[in-house]
């Protein structure tokens, strides 16, 4: 488990750094990723798209395309959740039938991959470099369009892009179970990364808002519906610690998490949901020395123990 995370550990550090910038906009990223866009051979270009919301008003979204040179690199950084519509957006539960993926997806989050991805192919299609390794990533809610929009280029035009990798902080769920079955390939390349006692990557549950808190153990169709995570989880837990639980997912108390997470806005905490908060937990796998990773930590044991309330501790 550590071999795995070490290979994956600058990557990490680069995509929750890029999940970071493409919040701030054009004139700040800077002050975000010094190490990986002020390089000579490296360029950060900015992308405004327009989003319609449940009503039907458009609104801005958001992302931007790192371009290394040096290493033959692209990321794509799509912003989280930034505003009230974005809002709207999550809790737009019921899926709808996607036309390029032919599963159902959650609707909020096909709009806004759906928007990234024309925008890549359409009205910017020679950003992207065929010849380059691409990467895509994003916080919350830009998490989820990022999982979407590689997928969309991973089955649109596999021939043409190199699809390296999709790294998500706080991502929500995108998927019912045919969705998140169907691309194994794909998947082993995307990790979501969560902060234990965020409760994001454990909704939505269900395409029905009762049914996101009342689940009936017996019926095989709601399963099926259940919203799922596509991927590998790494879990952040106390700071330098960690836990890989390999093709399933960690079960946690959304309640819980939820009342943790209120009672840290409250206080005026960082919560556990914050792309900073995972910065730092991510910063603090390093060991003591700065050269190696802390042994995993199986929470099983006792969760408590290996999850601080207060990521501000």
């Amino acid at each position: 488990m550590q071999g795995q995370l070490l290979l994956q550990y600058t990557t990490l550090q680069r995509m929750a750094c890029l999940s970071s910038a493409a919040y701030v906009g054009a004139d700040d990223y800077k002050d975000f990723c010094r190490n990986w866009t002020q390089g000579p051979n490296t360029t950060i270009q900015n992308f405004p798209i327009t989003l319609v919301d449940m009503l039907g008003k458009s609104y801005d979204g958001y992302y931007i395309v790192l371009t290394d040179n040096l290493h033959k690199q692209q990321a794509i950084a799509i912003r989280g959740t930034a505003d009230l519509q974005d809002w709207e957006a999550n809790l737009h539960f019921e899926p709808v039938a996607d036309d390029i993926l032919k599963v159902k997806v959650h609707e909020g989050f096909r709009r806004y991959a759906k928007a990234v991805y024309d925008s890549l192919t359409k009205d910017n299609k020679d950003v992207l470099k065929p010849e380059y390794d691409i990467f895509l990533t994003g916080h919350s809610l830009g998490g989820a369009a990022a999982v979407l929009t590689g997928l969309y280029f991973y089955v649109e035009e596999p021939r043409r892009f190199k699809i390296k990798g999709v790294y998500t902080f706080g991502q929500p769920r995108v998927f019912d179970n045919r969705g998140a079955t169907s691309w194994p390939d794909f998947a082993r390349n995307v990790f979501h990364v969560e902060n234990c006692y965020d409760p994001v990557p454990l909704v939505p549950i269900s395409d029905d808002f009762i049914h996101n808190f009342i689940i009936n153990p017996l019926s095989t169709n709601l399963i099926r519906r259940q919203f799922q995570h596509l991927g590998r989880e790494i879990l952040l837990l106390n700071p330098g610690e960690y836990w890989m639980p390999g093709g399933n997912e960690i079960a946690r108390n959304l309640e819980s998490d939820l009342q943790i997470i209120l009672q840290d806005l409250h206080r005026g905490y960082q919560t556990n949901h914050y792309i900073g908060t995972y910065i730092n937990r991510i910063w603090a796998l390093r060991g003591g020395d700065g050269h190696r990773l802390p042994n995993p930590v199986n929470p099983a044991y006792d969760f408590g123990d290996h999850c601080v309330r207060n990521p501000s501790t």
